[in-house]
């Protein structure tokens, strides 16, 4: 309590409370409340034979008011802070901010604070640590601008090594009945397991000490970019013709069979007739074959691949009445015969024997595994006066349904 020169009279006054913040009026006094239990009470009416302290109550309410605002922006914070720490799934704000510096911290000098839980004394010397939630999102969302793959195929995240799915490569079978005929033996369905095992891909972007050393770099979203584009053209070229050993398997991998002699392991492939080349005659029948060789099912969202030399040829292909094929929009994709086109350059060239072209619903075709938890090791010794940043990541693929998928083969 603070009192005038009369002792009677309290000229300020500070009371508990547990209210919300803000300055009340209340019959002739303003009192100041806020969640830190304290009450701030003005005494509009100066102490009898006292002069009026008119310009100290209003040099205090601007105090308060100002005090009131630095507590609105506390209380801010701290609700913030209960609603990300109570949503599921999801590391409390609290910690990521603590890994967030701790990881700042360790790209820029190497230092690295052994406590967190997000990093550990066994797997630093060989695995490095744990991006944050931050960087490691940064590189997922770049990747899918940027990966014509992995923009149209499924992608599932996993914490394994593998990730295994049950398939059927023959629906099961059916029959009508009569409600007391007997039910006979439809035959045994077969179910076969798929296995997507995944492939440690790696990274090494490098940096200087002084460009680690400037405050005004966001180290965490540099490595992101860094990163992302050797990841997207390593995975894309796996995608399409990887081998599996210690990679993803590419769609071009598979054992490929003549149309309409299709099983399940193996890709249907129709041929051009002309070994190199389209026919010089109807060129564009065999695209219109290659399309309607799907399911209607699988063609409500299938796309072409091709690389950019084969799109130059097919936009040169004109209808009987001089007509371009190729549809332009003011989308990013051109539509051939109302199905996009991914520009991807992995793909082969039309040459003899080879597969430039492929077709078919690659969401319900082709499977992308992600392992959760990409690291990053600090390297600052083998290629001084530079410090490398050896990132890895853990990605598989292949195929998961060997019916949503054609190629066109130039022979």
């Amino acid at each position: 309590m603070i009192k005038g020169k009369n002792e009677t009279e309290p000229l300020y006054e500070i009371k508990a409370s547990h209210m919300h913040a803000g300055i009340v009026p209340k019959n002739n006094e303003y009192s100041y409340k806020n969640d830190y239990d304290m009450q701030v009470s003005l005494d509009g009416v100066p102490p009898q034979g006292e002069k009026d302290n008119t310009f100290a109550n209003e040099s205090m309410r601007q105090k308060i008011d100002k005090l009131s605002d630095i507590v609105t922006k506390q209380q801010n914070i701290i609700d913030k802070t209960i609603i990300q720490n109570s949503r599921p799934f999801r590391t409390g704000l609290a910690q990521q901010t603590h890994h967030s510096h701790n990881f700042n911290a360790y790209l820029r000098k190497g230092v690295l604070d052994m406590n967190t839980p997000l990093s550990s004394k066994s797997s630093l010397k060989e695995e490095g640590v744990v991006l944050t939630q931050n960087a490691e999102e940064g590189i997922n969302e770049i990747l899918e601008n940027i990966s014509p793959i992995r923009s149209i195929a499924s992608k599932q995240q996993i914490n394994g090594a593998s990730f295994n799915k049950l398939a059927m490569p023959v629906l099961p079978k059916a029959g009508w009945v009569g409600e007391k005929a007997p039910r006979p033996q439809l035959g045994n369905n077969e179910i076969i397991e798929l296995k997507f095992p995944t492939a440690e891909l790696y990274a090494m972007p490098m940096a200087t000490q002084s460009m680690l050393d400037d405050a005004a770099i966001d180290i965490e979203s540099w490595l992101a970019r860094e990163v992302s584009s050797v990841f997207a053209e390593q995975e894309t070229q796996a995608f399409i013709s990887g081998t599996g050993t210690n990679m993803p398997k590419g769609f071009l991998s598979y054992p490929q069979v003549d149309v309409g002699k299709g099983s399940w392991g193996k890709i249907e492939v129709f041929k051009t007739g002309v070994s190199g080349d389209f026919s010089p005659t109807n060129s564009s029948d065999i695209l219109l074959e290659l399309i309607y060789a799907l399911k209607p099912s699988y063609r409500s969202y299938a796309h072409f691949i091709m690389n950019r030399r084969t799109l130059a040829i097919i936009r040169k292909m004109k209808d009987a009445n001089g007509s371009y094929l190729l549809q332009q929009d003011s989308s990013e994709h051109p539509h051939l015969f109302g199905y996009k086109i991914i520009e991807c350059e992995e793909m082969p060239d039309i040459k003899d024997n080879e597969v430039a072209i492929a077709f078919g619903n690659f969401q319900r075709g082709y499977l992308i595994t992600d392992r959760l938890d990409t690291h990053v090791l600090r390297d600052p010794f083998t290629a001084k006066p530079y410090v490398l940043f050896y990132t890895t990541k853990r990605v598989g693929g292949g195929v998961q349904d060997f019916d949503a998928i054609k190629l066109l083969k130039f022979s």
